[in-house]
């Protein structure tokens, strides 16, 4: 989505007037200028989710950013709040590059409350600042800024993390902002939000990420049969951190399994086996010989 105003004209991507439990998840919001990305503008709201979503900045001179944050509510007035909000998993790339604006979470101290913002991730916001919900707000923790400065009035999480600006993604300039490592550690969040905008499952290796998209380690089994013998798949095998992989192995005819080696253990003749819950790398051999087995 995009759209094309400024700060001043308080407009926004998507505008809400009241009504509960709204979610927003698994978009991409480009060059959206005004009061904010997502906005509330009147009646109180209740129970917000936002994750998995991407809030991007061109880079254009011209875009002029969001000014109440990418998230937020209009106004300090009681009757325009937004009460329980969730802000989980998302990435904000480039945002504000030429406005001194926000690209945060705009909750306003005298009226929001019930703010969780973690496992968030902010990379290149060359001009303006992040904000983040007040103690009086909300929580957050467990985000990563990357040449972006957070705003004034708000303490840091115990396991956030502020840096030199770096670029963690495949390929920022073609607009893939899947991860080329695994960031610092994430939060373990509840079962609805396990799963990225890609499908992938958050925590499977381990590590659950900061940012709209997990990183899955890759571990490598390497499976090899010896003469008269097959095993299947074969030779280096990419499995994803977390989850299962099997092997079936097969005897020519006249021939049987002799041995099969896990890890350079012997462990029997099995026609299969199956690596569970992977998280390092493992060998399996097969060897076979002439004759029937019993």
């Amino acid at each position: 989505a995009r759209n094309r105003s400024t700060p001043s004209a308080h407009s926004e991507g998507i505008s809400t007037h009241g009504g509960n439990g709204h979610i927003y998840r698994y978009n991409v919001f480009e060059d959206i200028e005004g009061t904010a990305v997502l906005a509330h503008l009147d009646l109180t709201t209740y129970n917000w989710e936002v994750y998995g979503n991407l809030f991007i900045g061109s880079g254009s001179a011209n875009f002029s950013g969001t000014s109440n944050g990418s998230v937020a509510s209009s106004s300090h007035a009681t009757s325009r709040n937004i009460v329980g909000l969730k802000g989980y998993n998302n990435t904000f790339y480039n945002y504000n590059p030429t406005g001194a604006l926000n690209s945060g979470f705009g909750a306003l101290s005298s009226v929001d409350s019930g703010w969780d913002v973690q496992n968030n991730l902010w990379v290149h916001c060359t001009v303006g600042s992040v904000r983040f919900p007040s103690v009086a707000t909300g929580t957050h923790d467990y985000n990563t800024l990357l040449g972006c400065t957070q705003s004034s009035g708000t303490v840091q999480g115990a396991n956030e993390t502020v840096a030199a600006d770096s670029d963690p993604f495949t390929n920022s300039a073609a607009r893939d902002f899947t991860l080329l490592a695994a960031t610092g550690a994430g939060a373990t969040l509840a079962a609805s939000y396990t799963t990225d905008p890609l499908g992938k499952t958050r925590g499977a290796d381990l590590v659950w990420d900061r940012g709209a998209y997990e990183y899955v380690t890759l571990y490598v089994i390497t499976a090899s049969a010896g003469a008269n013998g097959s095993i299947t798949p074969a030779g280096a095998v990419s499995v994803a951190g977390g989850s299962d992989q099997t092997f079936t192995i097969n005897a020519n005819t006249g021939y049987s399994i002799a041995s099969v080696s896990i890890d350079s253990v012997p462990s029997g003749t099995p026609g299969s086996h199956q690596f569970t819950n992977v998280q390092a790398t493992h060998t399996i051999s097969a060897t076979f010989s002439a004759g029937i087995g019993s």
